[in-house]
């Protein structure tokens, strides 16, 4: 356990999160609880969801293939980042439970796998409500998905980073619970508290499992715990984000030298003589890993967001959003300078990543007065749980409010308690500044000897003022002076 530390900067501690999940990227994928309750192991867990999402890709795209798809053993460490024994030990349990069919074909032999649906469906037990699956059974509104629940996100690199499945997804959770404690106004806000039992409901993790998975962490330096004493005991955690940081940037670099992408593993050496892909394959028709067809961004936003075709242009701006509110009397590089400097001033909602910025940005920036308010809107009805559904598509979602403003019709709801907590939080942010600067001041003036000396004399001036002002009392009270 660490003892007890000064409280940290919240503003440093907020960029130092915002670092973490920009090396981490959207290389992330779904793992259903429900799995790991059906399964009784979380790597199992881990590829069952990872073989309905490959299944759904090839009923979409190649129905004739009845849902078969193939994998190499390379391939699913790339991807869920289980070891070839893991694997081994997880296939054997999923078709033990009658889950998962393989069958080697093709030329070369290549392994193929299919998810018994019916076997599955039956598993996890009848349907909230009952509702047409349709032919595109996981969808979000599909009878499946409502047995599967919601999902939580599982970060690959941080599989590289810990060096264990159980840990790497311990340190998912732990950092949205380092960003939700951030978000509370407490004296030490990057100290947050999750019960053992609570963390085990979440992830499905044995005592013991969470035991290992924590003392691995801290070994490696990304996780400290300290207990505050009281009636009930409390474990307080929170994570070395600096120390996560340079471990996520040293594996993106080691696998950049490998010649992989960062977060994947090696490439396997093509055989000699035999082709690559297989013609009308599940591996030609899908080549990128899941977190590029659909990003999961949150676990209240983990549904697969569809690829926008539609470009929104102007013909008369072709510098970025907000050009044509320059003056007209500048010049070209004057009112792209204002114009990138307006776009930078808009805040995005957390959750938009940040190869979707640029695209908000050009979408919202065909309103530039109330781009703001737009993009406050959209934050504000993603995180309202009076929505019954999420917000899938937060692009498409943020066009129809651009359309709505363009067209005069567009009415704040959400986006002004958005905008009075932005306010209020840099308020707050002003004043953590400000007695930061004066702290520096007061620190300053004590290390002077000039200073300190004047202090002194004012000190004994004041103490000689009282002292006469006393003085006259004590002795009409007969005490001595």
């Amino acid at each position: 356990m660490s003892p007890v530390q000064p409280p940290v900067d919240r503003f440093e501690q907020c960029t130092r999160v915002r670092a973490v999940f920009d090396l981490l990227g959207s290389g992330c994928v779904a793992f259903y609880p429900r799995l790991a309750d059906l399964t009784g192991s979380v790597t199992a867990a881990l590829l069952l969801g990872q073989c309905l999402y490959w299944t759904d890709r090839v009923l979409r795209q190649q129905p004739e293939r009845e849902g078969w798809f193939w994998k190499t053993a390379v391939e699913w460490r790339q991807e869920i980042g289980l070891t070839r024994r893991e694997q081994e030990t997880a296939r054997c349990r999923l078709r033990a439970l009658g889950l998962l069919e393989e069958k080697r074909a093709g030329m070369p032999a290549k392994r193929w796998f299919r998810i018994d649906v019916a076997a599955l469906e039956q598993q996890l037990g009848p349907a909230p409500a009952a509702i047409d699956c349709g032919p595109h059974w996981i969808g979000a509104d599909s009878a499946l998905a409502r047995r599967l629940g919601p999902p939580l996100v599982y970060w690959r690199r941080l599989r590289e980073a810990s060096g264990s499945v159980t840990a790497a997804l311990y340190l998912s959770r732990a950092l949205f619970w380092q960003r939700l404690a951030l978000q509370q106004w407490k004296p030490q806000p990057e100290w947050f508290h999750r019960p053992i039992f609570q963390s085990q409901q979440i992830l499905r993790f044995g005592r013991r499992q969470q035991e290992h998975a924590r003392a691995r962490l801290r070994q490696q330096g990304f996780l400290e715990e300290r207990l505050v004493p009281g009636v009930r005991r409390r474990l307080m955690t929170r994570l070395d984000l600096q120390a996560l940081a340079r471990a996520l940037a040293g594996a993106g670099r080691a696998a950049t030298r490998r010649g992989a992408a960062p977060g994947q593993g090696k490439r396997p050496r093509p055989a000699r003589g035999r082709p690559t892909t297989v013609p009308l394959g599940a591996q030609e028709a899908a080549q990128n890993p899941p977190n590029s067809n659909g990003p999961i961004r949150q676990p209240w936003l983990a549904l697969p967001c569809a690829a926008h075709k539609k470009e929104i242009t102007t013909k008369n701006n072709p510098l970025p959003p907000g050009g044509a509110k320059g003056p007209a009397a500048a010049g070209p590089g004057a009112v792209r300078t204002a114009a990138r400097a307006e776009v930078e001033a808009w805040e995005f909602p957390n959750f938009i990543l940040p190869a979707e910025r640029p695209r908000l940005a050009q979408i919202v920036g065909q309103c530039p007065a109330q781009a703001q308010a737009i993009l406050d809107e959209l934050a504000g009805q993603a995180h309202n749980p009076a929505r019954r559904t999420a917000i899938g598509n937060p692009l498409a979602y943020a066009r129809t409010l651009t359309q709505r403003a363009l067209a005069g019709e567009f009415v704040p709801e959400a986006a002004l308690r958005v905008a009075a907590a932005r306010a209020q939080r840099h308020a707050a942010e002003r004043a953590q500044q400000a007695e930061r600067a004066d702290r520096q001041r007061a620190a300053t003036a004590a290390a002077d000897p000039r200073q300190r000396a004047a202090a002194a004399a004012l000190r004994t001036e004041c103490l000689a003022r009282i002292r006469a002002v006393l003085a006259p009392r004590r002795e009409s009270a007969g005490l001595r002076p």
